[in-house]
């Protein structure tokens, strides 16, 4: 396997692929670029400005990319029209057999406003404020309570906080997806 820097910066757009990962594609290039594992997470329908490394194996040639800045859709605003959008959370590595990402209206799931598990003990959600938060963990381990408080002694800055144990939690599976709810400005995280 042969990698190098792409000289310059590049605009990448992702979306879904046949297999259902998420990659992005350079206009006028059909080469597939993935998300570098060190880089921050890419959400479905976005659009990053990126620096690329050029990967050459016996499968092909693809690009990873380190996400640099988001740039705005237009097309992508939310609808102007008064009806409530209703957001769906779920988790990429879902293995139930009748998983569906279209719901029985017709509706497809958003991927955005999500939880994601990073890696040495990081979250990173574009839901998180940069304030101080508490967290709880349920008897079991299976659901974390994270809370917006001024006495917190964990610190959200652009989207990432540390939490003690959380690679357990996530079984150290870096990029996970973590399904959650909310209760009056409370993010509740759920764990397998």
């Amino acid at each position: 396997m042969i990698t190098h820097e792409k000289e310059g910066t590049f605009t990448v757009r992702f979306d879904r692929m046949a297999d259902g990962r998420i990659a992005g594609r350079i206009e006028g290039e059909d080469t597939p670029v993935y998300v570098h594992k060190d880089s921050l997470p890419a959400s479905l329908g976005e659009t990053w400005t990126c620096r690329l490394f050029e990967n050459s194996g016996p499968g092909g040639v693809n690009y990873f990319a380190i996400l640099l800045d988001r740039l705005e859709d237009e097309a992508a605003e939310e609808p102007k029209d008064e009806q409530a959008v209703e957001e769906f959370t779920i988790n990429e590595d879902i293995d139930v057999d009748d998983y569906d990402p279209v719901l029985a209206d017709g509706r497809k799931m958003k991927w955005r406003k999500i939880f994601r598990y990073m890696g040495e003990d990081t979250l990173y959600s574009d839901l998180l404020d940069d304030k101080p938060f508490i967290a709880y963990s349920s008897p079991d381990r299976k659901l974390i309570q994270l809370i917006p408080c001024d006495w917190g002694d964990m610190f959200c800055n652009d989207g990432m906080i540390r939490i003690a144990g959380l690679d357990s939690l996530a079984n150290r599976e870096k990029g996970l997806l973590i399904p959650y709810s909310t209760d009056k400005g409370t993010f509740i995280l759920h764990f397998r």
